[in-house]
């Protein structure tokens, strides 16, 4: 049913900053389909609908790191060019350590809290090889991302001089 009412439209930029992400990540997501977008020329328009349609779903991310992890990752391959796992491990810790630095340790046992919760869900699923879940790359993906992410954390709150957590 047409109301007649045109729907607010968002640029690429825009459209990231609501949902948390990097403009490349959201450039990302519209070529794979997974942002609705429009392109009447050059630059892309996302539907507000689009935006909160992908925050209500199963891709909606939990907790919302100030960076994109899976980027931070790539970002500091290139520029730190390990030449053994022990070098890229210290490069990632570092830079994990360095964007986390604005937020307050409880932010960061929260969002420890909230990912460990998010990985063990997504891992039941990644652990039955044949059932429809764990041939699903999406949940894969997912489960690869908050891996990721939960690892940042846990390296910032250790960092903080928390080794040990006591979950009672």
């Amino acid at each position: 049913m047409n109301t007649g009412v045109a729907e607010e439209r968002l640029s690429l930029r825009e459209a990231a900053d609501a949902l948390g992400i990097t403009e490349q990540t959201a450039r990302r997501w519209v070529r794979s389909g997974k942002l609705k977008s429009y392109q009447p020329g050059k630059k892309y328009l996302i539907p507000q609908s689009a935006i909160e349609e992908l925050l209500r779903g199963d891709e909606a991310p939990k907790v919302l790191l100030p960076f994109d992890v899976l980027e931070v990752n790539d970002e500091v391959v290139r520029a730190a060019k390990p030449e053994t796992a022990k070098e890229l491990s210290d490069a990632l810790d570092a830079e994990y350590v360095r964007r986390l630095a604005d937020w307050s340790l409880e932010q960061i046992l929260q969002a420890e809290d909230a990912l460990l919760t998010e990985y063990r869900e997504l891992a039941a699923f990644i652990r039955h090889p044949g059932s429809a879940q764990a041939e699903d790359p999406e949940k894969y993906h997912r489960w690869a991302r908050v891996r990721d992410e939960l690892r940042a954390v846990m390296v910032a709150r250790v960092a903080r001089g928390v080794k040990v957590r006591n979950r009672e």
